[in-house]
């Protein structure tokens, strides 16, 4: 079982620093690619990371299953990731179309 957890986290990271390679691009295209670019990513990324640890660190100690809880803040950010990127696709396809 903890070998199954070091996995999920270990994929869940990695997942992470995809999404993050993608807004750099994103941003590329949009800012250039400068160091500028590069620290809003980097910057958004880690207030995110340190956000989220600061609200649901509070939560999560006062939780009864926290690996329950971690699941489902996993699929919520899924789940506005597929949201946000489906939507940016519909976005960037019809500024290129017309």
């Amino acid at each position: 079982m903890t070998r199954v957890l070091y996995l999920i986290f270990f994929a869940s990271g990695a997942a992470g620093l995809v999404y993050q390679v993608l807004w750099l691009r994103l941003t590329g295209l949009v800012f250039g690619n400068t160091s500028y670019s590069i620290a809003i990513v980097l910057g958004a990324f880690m207030a995110g990371l340190a956000l989220g640890n600061w609200r649901l660190g509070i939560v999560s100690d006062r939780v009864a299953r926290p690996l329950r809880m971690v699941t489902v803040v996993r699929r919520s950010c899924g789940s506005i990731t597929m949201a946000a990127g489906c939507s940016g696709r519909r976005s960037l396809l019809g500024r290129r179309g017309g």
